[in-house]
């Protein structure tokens, strides 16, 4: 009778701390830095589609937000496609260009309405297509989006040859003939500067996107971007 008793403690005891272990362990996790959550979409996104991208609650819990503004998405896809097809030359043309193109994608493509962007800081990130089984992302954000991408990624990127000289622009690409991933880096100030009379002159028509220091299209099937560097 005394033995029972002590081993009838030591039971409560274990499935109490077994209770506590549950109860830990279904804690969620706390929310990642600006950084630490751009590494992990850089990493998910240039490793589609072995990796499922998540859905909201996943990035939500890592603290990104959701953004609500519709403006947001349109703004980054013209602002991407802009930086990378720029010519100095044809400013006007290459706005145009840019916003023909984004609506392509919004308006003429698998793409279901409202997709969704999120923001963690000064970082957007618009993991695009999870409907479809070709998802695709984009991130836009500061300078330091560049460096954290190219220590992130283990695809070496190369610059992005045979285009119009931009002043403060930079872009690199994945080393293979036809790229999955293009990265592209400006001076916001030099390039909005660059624009700046295309407002002036016809307002609305060629009105120009917010800028970002930083966008990266990650893709699961490659791009046509032109010639490798030499």
């Amino acid at each position: 009778m005394g033995l029972r008793a002590p081993l009838a403690h030591w039971v409560v005891l274990v499935a109490f701390a077994a209770g506590i272990s549950l109860v830990a362990g279904s804690a969620p996790a706390a929310p990642l830095t600006a950084q630490e959550a751009a590494a992990t979409a850089i990493s998910r996104c240039a490793n589609l589609p072995e990796v499922k991208l998540p859905y909201s609650t996943t990035l939500l819990d890592e603290g990104w937000q959701r953004v609500e503004n519709t403006k947001t998405l349109p703004d980054i896809l013209t602002a991407s496609n802009l930086i990378a097809t720029l010519d100095p030359a044809a400013t006007k043309a290459s706005v145009q260009t840019a916003q023909f193109l984004t609506m392509s994608v919004l308006g003429g493509s698998n793409l279901a309405p409202n997709q969704p962007v999120y923001q963690l800081g000064d970082v957007f990130f618009a993991p695009l297509g999870l409907e479809t089984k070709k998802p695709w992302c984009v991130l836009a954000g500061p300078s330091w989006l560049a460096i954290l991408a190219e220590e992130t990624l283990t695809q070496t990127l190369v610059p992005w040859t045979g285009l119009p000289d931009v002043p403060s622009r930079r872009l690199l690409r994945e080393s293979t003939e036809r790229s999955r991933i293009l990265l592209s880096e400006i001076d916001v100030q030099t390039i909005t500067d660059l624009l700046t009379p295309i407002e002036e002159t016809d307002g609305a028509l060629a009105k120009t996107p917010a800028l970002f220091a930083v966008n990266i299209t990650i893709t699961t099937t490659p791009m046509s971007l032109g010639k490798l560097s030499e």
